[in-house]
C-alpha cells in the first residue's frame, strides 16, 4: 500500500491529503481549510449562477409576491462559499438606519458585505448595470441599489436630496458605500472621498466603517479567482453622529481617525472561534418585505406581458 501510494503522483497525494483533512475538520465541528479555484471556468460559472439563475428566480418571487429579500441572495451565496464570519473584539453592534462606510476590495464586496449589512442598499454607478444585468434587475425591482451617474463636477446637494428620497423609500435600513472611491487591495486605506460624507452631515445619518478582510479571495475578478471556505474578519466602528460637530470638516476628519483605526483593528485581529457569528451583526435577520417601489414590479410585469403577446401574435401570424 505504501508503495502505491508513493507511486501516485504529488498532485494526487496532496488532493487526498486535503480531501482527508477536511474530511476530519467536519467530523470534528472545525472549519474546512480554504481552497482556491484559479480557474476561468469556475468564475464563469459563480457569476452564471448568480446572474441568470438566483437573481432572476428571486426577481421572480418579487414580480409574483410583491415582496423582497435582498438579504437571503448575499447570505445564501456566502454560506455556498463556505464562508465564516468573525468579528473582532472591538468590534460595535450595526446600528440601523445608518450609512456603512465599507472597504472596496473586489466584486466580493457586493455580496459579502450586504450579508454583513442585513440587506442594507448599495449605492452604485449606472455602468454596473450591463455588466451584471440579472442581479441589477433585482436591485431594480427590490431597491437594494441606488443607482446614479457619476460624474465629473457632480453637485453634492443634488447627490444629497436624491439619497434622501431613496433613504426614505427604505426606513429603518442601512445604505453601503466605499469612500475610498475604488478598488483598493493594499494593507492601509486610501485617503476617502468626503461626496457622500457630505450628505450624511447634511441629512444627519450616523456613519459606522464596516472593514471586512479576505474579501478579494472570495471573489476576485483581477485573478479570475473562487475561494471556499474563507474566514473573514469584520471591525465595525462605535457610530459617528453628525450632529456632535460643529463643522463638516471636524466631523471627516474624525470619520477618517475612525476608518483608519477600525481598518487596523479589521486587520491585526486574530481568529477567535469563540466570535464566529451570522450575519448581521447586532441587528435582527432581515426577512421577505413588500418592495418599496411597486410601480417598478408592475412596469417589468407588463414588459413581460408584452414579449409574450407580441410572441404570441407572431406565431399565429407565421
Amino acid at each position: 500500500a505504501a508503495e502505491a501510494a508513493a507511486s501516485q503522483p504529488a498532485s494526487q497525494r496532496q488532493s487526498a491529503s486535503r480531501a482527508q483533512s477536511d474530511s476530519r475538520a467536519s467530523r470534528q465541528g472545525r472549519p474546512r481549510a480554504a481552497m482556491a479555484e484559479r480557474n476561468i471556468a469556475a468564475f464563469i460559472a459563480a457569476y452564471v449562477y448568480l446572474q441568470f439563475l438566483v437573481c432572476p428566480a428571486h426577481a421572480a418571487i418579487a414580480l409574483l409576491t410583491g415582496r423582497a429579500n435582498p438579504y437571503r441572495i448575499t447570505k445564501n451565496f456566502c454560506d455556498m462559499l463556505g464562508a465564516r464570519f468573525v468579528h473582532s473584539k472591538n468590534s460595535q453592534s450595526l446600528k440601523k438606519d445608518a450609512m456603512y462606510l465599507c472597504n472596496h476590495r473586489s466584486w466580493g464586496d457586493f455580496f459579502i458585505d450586504q450579508a454583513l449589512c442585513g440587506g442594507a442598499a448599495y449605492l452604485s454607478r449606472y455602468m454596473v448595470i450591463p455588466a451584471c444585468p440579472g442581479s441589477s434587475l433585482y436591485a431594480w425591482i427590490s431597491h437594494s441599489v441606488w443607482f446614479f451617474n457619476r460624474k465629473k463636477g457632480l453637485d453634492r446637494s443634488e447627490l444629497g436630496r436624491y439619497l434622501a428620497q431613496q433613504w426614505e423609500l427604505r426606513p429603518g435600513k442601512g445604505l453601503i458605500v466605499y469612500p475610498e472611491g475604488t478598488r483598493n487591495q493594499k494593507k492601509e486605506p486610501l485617503k476617502l472621498k468626503t461626496g457622500v460624507l457630505q450628505m450624511a452631515y447634511d441629512y444627519k445619518k450616523q456613519v459606522q466603517a464596516v472593514i471586512t478582510t479576505n474579501k478579494e479571495l472570495m471573489a476576485n475578478e483581477k485573478t479570475l479567482t473562487i475561494t471556499r471556505n474563507v474566514t473573514c474578519v469584520t471591525s465595525i466602528s462605535k457610530p459617528v453622529d453628525p450632529t456632535a460637530f460643529p463643522s463638516f470638516k471636524e466631523f471627516c476628519d474624525e470619520v477618517t481617525r475612525v476608518f483608519e483605526d477600525t481598518w487596523k483593528d479589521a486587520y491585526g485581529a486574530e481568529v477567535d472561534e469563540s466570535r464566529v457569528y451570522l450575519p448581521p451583526f447586532g441587528l435582527p435577520t432581515p426577512g421577505f418585505e413588500p418592495v418599496p417601489i411597486p410601480s417598478r414590479a408592475w412596469i417589468v410585469r407588463f414588459i413581460i406581458v408584452a414579449l409574450f403577446v407580441l410572441y404570441y401574435l407572431r406565431k399565429t401570424a407565421a
